[in-house]
């Protein structure tokens, strides 16, 4: 019986309950896709591979290493191959289409980087050209490049006017393979840095180097840092993962902002829901003292209160939720498509959904707290007083 005048009271303000429901699943979708957007982030330093490790300058990764620590690092038990990259910059056309571009070796890069998938006769023309690129395939898709066509690039740490011919375009084994990126030959940079900035020639900014065992991580980690301890660049060697993990934690001062804010939201709703019960809490002094005088006890109204309380949390965060499926996909393909190198892949978490309706039904309980403690406290007599 309690259940059938919920769901009457429900109905009582018809505006009031639906503008209730769509606030809360404006409030969900967003929280879903804050969340979705933070989960997205992190998403490529999970998927790496556990037997390789980044070794880079102790300091800084803004610092570089000399090449030559390659020889060195090749040589310590353990370790089954090593190359390297540098962050290389650079800016095309207007600058508004920004993707990562890397220099690299990429005789041992492809094959430290098997996720890196070119077809075979791709993957000797870029190996062969010095002046060649290879660009990922989302990347291809969204700047109309294909094999063959110049990209001119101009410089930012590397100063000058860059020319590259695509030799190949790059598809990745898995969801979290970075397929927005360019890759370019090392050697190609350092050639000009060596005549316009010398004190750079002959350094990179990290090693990556292949365990043969990936239990002995910590072990590898520890004897590469010990061999360059006290020299004029030493460094700090990790996991992939977990420089991958450092690297977004460092960049990421936007994510950390939309954490707070799926945090932000949540309080918003609870305010939205608080206000609501409150309102109705009021306009039924009159009713609520009928109910006491009929030997209705706190229970009684407890589950009139919260039970309404809970539906329209409840309603708003299932709507929510249906909506948050359509609008993942759409917000997904443009983050993708635009930020590819910072956002691999865009899926929404699997208990994403279970967390926003569970938070609903949360909200309701709570938003209801302050408006049933008002009921309880309040005198028959004076409830009975008001008529409207």
């Amino acid at each position: 019986m309690l259940l059938r005048y919920v769901i009457r009271n429900l109905a009582r303000h018809p505006l009031r309950a639906t503008l209730t429901v769509l606030t809360m699943s404006i409030i969900i979708l967003a929280f879903g896709l804050l969340r979705t957007t933070v989960a997205a982030w992190y998403a490529e330093s999970l998927g790496t591979p556990p037997d390789r490790l980044r070794t880079r300058h102790a300091v800084s990764i803004s610092f570089q290493l000399p090449v030559t620590y390659q020889q060195r690092i090749a040589i310590i038990p353990g370790v089954s191959g090593v190359s390297y990259a540098n962050w290389f910059g650079g800016r095309w056309k207007d600058g508004k289409a920004f993707f990562p571009r890397y220099a690299v070796e990429p005789d041992s890069y492809l094959e430290l980087h098997p996720e890196i998938q070119l077809p075979p006769p791709q993957r000797e023309a870029f190996l062969r050209d010095r002046r060649a690129c290879i660009v990922g395939r989302k990347l291809a898709a969204k700047l109309g490049w294909r094999v063959g066509d110049i990209v001119r690039l101009q410089g930012s740490l590397y100063p000058g006017n860059w020319e590259f011919t695509i030799r190949g375009i790059y598809t990745g084994t898995s969801q979290t393979t970075d397929e927005g990126s360019m890759y370019l030959h090392w050697v190609a940079m350092d050639e000009r840095r060596r005549i316009e900035d010398q004190a750079r020639a002959g350094t990179v900014g990290w090693f990556v180097v292949r365990m043969a065992n990936p239990e002995q991580a910590a072990q590898i980690s520890t004897t590469i840092d010990q061999t360059f301890a006290n020299s004029i660049a030493e460094t700090r060697t990790e996991t992939e993962q977990a420089f991958r993990a450092n690297m977004a934690t460092m960049s990421g001062a936007v994510i950390r902002v939309i954490e707070i804010m799926s945090v932000l939201i949540l309080g918003i709703s609870l305010l939205v829901v608080a206000n609501a019960m409150a309102m109705t809490v009021r306009e039924r002094h009159h009713e609520y003292g009928i109910l006491k005088t009929l030997g209705f006890r706190a229970p009684h109204l407890g589950f009139l209160i919260f039970g309404e309380s809970v539906c329209l949390a409840l309603f708003g965060g299932i709507l929510g939720v249906v909506l948050l499926y359509p609008a993942s996909k759409g917000f997904g393909m443009f983050l993708t498509s635009n930020l590819g190198g910072f956002f691999a892949t865009f899926t929404l978490p699997a208990q994403l959904p279970v967390l926003a309706v569970s938070l609903s039904v949360g909200i309701g309980l709570l938003g209801a707290i302050i408006p049933f403690l008002l009921c309880l406290r309040s005198r028959i007599r004076d409830e009975l007083r008001h008529m409207g």
